[in-house]
């Protein structure tokens, strides 16, 4: 299964600050860190649902192996058959750009 890649222009999790809002305290930021004059980061509830998604996915296999043996072995039995109206509605959406 391939997915196409997001993240890059899809879903953008970082926007820029102004210059003003960039001057605030961010709330993850401590008090001793803004007064040293340290940088902090915060991230979105959606940018760590989107890393969550992201890593599940990565670890899904490609294959479901399943799948896969029982379609083999219906085949090597003969038993394997795909109705026709279902071929020739994938044929169609394909063909018609859809």
């Amino acid at each position: 299964m391939n997915i196409d890649k997001v993240g890059q222009r899809g879903i953008e999790v970082y926007t820029p600050e102004t210059k003003a809002a960039a001057e605030k305290v961010p709330p993850a930021m401590t008090k001793e860190a803004a007064k040293a004059g340290q940088d902090g980061v915060s991230i979105s509830t959606a940018a760590r649902e989107l890393q969550e998604a992201q890593k599940a996915v990565q670890a899904a296999p490609d294959v479901r192996e399943d799948k896969v043996a029982e379609i083999k072995r219906q085949i090597q039995q003969g038993s394997y058959n795909i109705p026709e109206e279902a071929v020739v509605e994938k044929l169609m959406s394909v063909f018609k750009g859809g």
